[in-house]
């Protein structure tokens, strides 16, 4: 069984994928495109989700964030957002619904990137 997850990458793409639930890691290490991952909790509205995020993305020649807390907190580089439903062994048990993708997608906007470009799409938390 397969569970709608969300995607931005650095393009400015917002995609909803399909993830199988018992390799998510796998499944996050392929779509994100890097060596190194990590997991940060954030909170949209009421909903706990579980930003999957290339931990070496600031590193990397031009960076670009794809969510931006604050001028404290932007997180580079493509990302995975999935619900922080998950039990004690670290598995999630589902993905988003339909409420929760409207709720997300209403938290991302588009911003004009003129050093790269491009009109990308930023999760925005403020």
């Amino acid at each position: 069984m397969k569970n709608p997850i969300i995607k931005i990458d650095t393009k400015g793409n917002v995609t909803q994928l399909d993830f199988e639930l018992n390799n998510v890691l796998e499944q996050a290490y392929r779509e994100i495109e890097c060596d190194l991952i990590d997991i940060i909790t954030i909170h949209i509205d009421d909903i706990a989700v579980d930003v999957i995020v290339d931990d070496e993305g600031l590193m990397k020649e031009n960076p670009i964030y794809t969510v931006y807390a604050n001028e404290e907190m932007q997180l580079f580089g493509n990302v995975l957002l999935v619900p922080n439903d998950i039990n004690h062994e670290g598995e999630y048990h589902r993905g988003f619904t339909d409420k929760e993708i409207t709720v997300i997608q209403n938290n991302i906007k588009e911003l004009v990137d003129f050093e790269n470009g491009l009109i990308r799409k930023v999760l925005m938390l403020i």
